[in-house]
């Protein structure tokens, strides 16, 4: 099964976040995914998503990435924390995570 994390490129209110800020969440995402999952690949993507005042954001994300061949629930809460710590840190309104088929927002 695969782990996806999505690391957003701005923030909630479509204002590109500084380079420190987002290289510093995809290195933590990195080496969280890297210690529960043995590694991590990171692969460009573009996303879109409507924000609260109903303007479209578009963005370059990042998506990491691991294969596991099982989960239990005390790693997908470990993932879940690190997705509402770069989400305050990222000034994000949600981060999609995905569990194999299933996406989830936090």
């Amino acid at each position: 099964m695969f782990v996806k994390f999505y690391v957003p490129s701005k923030d909630s209110q479509g204002q590109a976040l500084a380079d420190n800020e987002r290289n510093s969440a995809l290195e933590s995402v990195a080496i969280a995914m890297s210690m529960k999952f043995g590694g991590a690949t990171a692969t460009d993507g573009q996303g879109y998503y409507i924000t609260k005042a109903g303007q479209l954001i578009a963005e370059d994300i990042k998506i990491l990435a691991s294969y596991t061949d099982a989960i239990d629930d005390s790693i997908r809460a470990e993932i879940r924390a690190i997705a509402r710590i770069v989400k305050v840190n990222l000034r994000q309104e949600s981060i999609m995570l995905e569990f194999g088929d299933a996406a989830e927002f936090i």
